[in-house]
């Protein structure tokens, strides 16, 4: 929970394709969040099937 009292799932990966399994949607509707996050080694932001986005570093840090 970030400070705002929002919920995000954030999952932070090492690969360059971004891809999330079911079991990241899985957990995120478990805990209720409503930002899904996918931190990863690529150098743009995409969106993610089944809701969500998909960015590198920097761009995660400047979101938060």
């Amino acid at each position: 929970t970030l400070p705002s009292g929002v919920i995000w799932a954030i999952e932070i990966k090492r690969t360059t394709t971004p891809k999330v399994s079911r079991g990241f949607h899985l957990a995120a509707e478990d805990i209720g969040s409503v930002e899904r996050m996918l931190v990863y080694a690529g150098d743009h932001d995409a969106p993610l099937p089944g809701g969500g986005r998909a960015m590198p570093l920097a761009a995660a840090m400047a979101r938060l």
